[in-house]
């Protein structure tokens, strides 16, 4: 079985990405310095594929490039928390 699993959030008001892929170790991307907790709107599209993703943030894109693979399902779970 193929699991992927990803996770975007907030932490300290800086966007993270959390990647767990099939045979490999866990993975954080933090890629943006700013912070984004500032009560403000923003835009963010995260674009997963084969040995790529994208995260974009209020239209500026930020490439990862990795060993990524992962195969969609019939069932997606989308989830918030709140405090």
């Amino acid at each position: 079985m193929n699991f992927f699993f990803f996770q975007l959030f907030l932490h300290e008001g800086k966007i993270k990405v959390e990647l767990i892929t099939a045979g490999n170790p866990k993975t954080l991307l933090d890629n943006y310095e700013e912070v984004f907790n500032d009560g403000k709107w923003h835009q963010v599209i995260l674009t997963i594929g084969t040995n790529f993703l994208e995260l974009n943030v209020d239209g500026r894109p930020m490439k990862t490039v990795r060993i990524l693979s992962m195969t969609t399902g019939s069932v997606y779970y989308v989830a918030g928390m709140r405090r």
